[in-house]
């Protein structure tokens, strides 16, 4: 039976050729309405490097939206659009409109990250999160390295813990800290460069591995060790009576010359320098198991007691 003669490809509503495989391919979902004089979009990068828009999946079309790939390829943003207003392209505009997507694990502990950093704040939140840490489990001396799996569930414990009704109380004891000029004395200030100078005077004892007579005379009047009783090593350190005496009376003398604002500022100052140089943040562990539990302690809110009264 002699075959039926080839309609010439200007009739056809195809960019294809009657005979070309991709018709065949492609026969369940009507051709993209395009001008005659223009070829379809190929893809020239991916895994469907060398397909038609028509080739690839819905859900790759639908990859390049919402990965941004068509806001960098004006062309097969275009042809996309093209594509978006045919029949074929019903289901695929109403998934990328009304289906929501599916998030990743990363971007899930991304979204619980910035929603701790907008109600703790970022230096409160880095603050926690290196006292969490101490706790973690050791890994064999250092010798071997933590997988991805085991970050990330680390991460997720750890946010677990800092978004416990328990934490939450524990960061209601930070006043707002200031911002941005607020948060800086005047370096012209005399009365903010004692308390500076008597500040630098103090050792850095935070690191554990100070011991009472690697001290000079000069620097083992500002501080005072916490002994274990059984053991007799130092558990802890703080600043001395005489040492508090000195810090107070520099900042009562930034608040006669700076007034309420300046005096902010310092005992921001006095709280940062106490956490680095004694003590700040640190997590307590308590329990096994199911009764496991974090407490957070901070020696460093201390100094919020002279903050000036807010009306």
């Amino acid at each position: 039976m002699p075959r039926s003669p080839i309609k010439p490809p200007k009739t056809s509503s195809s960019p294809y050729p009657p005979s070309s495989p991709t018709k065949r391919l492609s026969q369940s979902r009507p051709s993209v309405s395009m001008p005659k004089s223009q070829e379809p979009y190929r893809f020239d990068f991916g895994k469907y490097n060398g397909k038609t828009l028509l080739e690839v999946p819905p859900s790759y079309i639908t990859w390049c939206i919402n990965e941004g790939v068509t806001e960098t390829r004006p062309q097969l943003k275009k042809a996309i659009k093209s594509y978006m207003q045919s029949p074929p392209a019903t289901e695929l505009a109403a998934a990328t409109s009304s289906k929501p997507q599916r998030t990743s694990v990363t971007q899930a502990i991304a979204q619980r990250e910035k929603q701790l950093r907008e109600s703790m704040g970022q230096w409160l939140l880095d603050e926690c999160w290196m006292a969490l840490q101490v706790t973690a489990p050791s890994t064999d001396g250092g010798q071997r390295s933590v997988t991805v799996t085991e970050e990330r569930k680390l991460q997720k414990k750890w946010l677990d813990i800092l978004e416990a009704s328990t934490t939450a109380e524990f960061v209601k004891q930070y006043p707002p800290r200031p911002q941005n000029a607020e948060a800086e004395l005047p370096k012209t200030s005399r009365a903010a460069n004692r308390l500076r100078e008597t500040l630098a005077s103090c050792p850095v004892v935070s690191s554990g591995m100070i011991d009472f007579p690697m001290l000079s005379d000069a620097e083992r009047l500002c501080v005072t060790a916490e002994y274990d009783q059984l053991t007799g090593k130092i558990i802890g350190w703080s600043w001395s009576n005489d040492f508090i005496k000195d810090v107070k009376k520099c900042l009562t003398a930034v608040k006669r010359e700076c007034g309420d604002r300046g005096l902010e500022a310092a005992v921001w100052e006095v709280r940062d320098v106490y956490s680095s140089y004694v003590g700040g943040i640190t997590c307590e562990k308590r329990g096994m198991n199911q009764s496991e539990c974090y407490v957070f302690h901070d020696q460093s809110v201390y100094w919020f007691k002279s903050l000036p009264k807010r009306p």
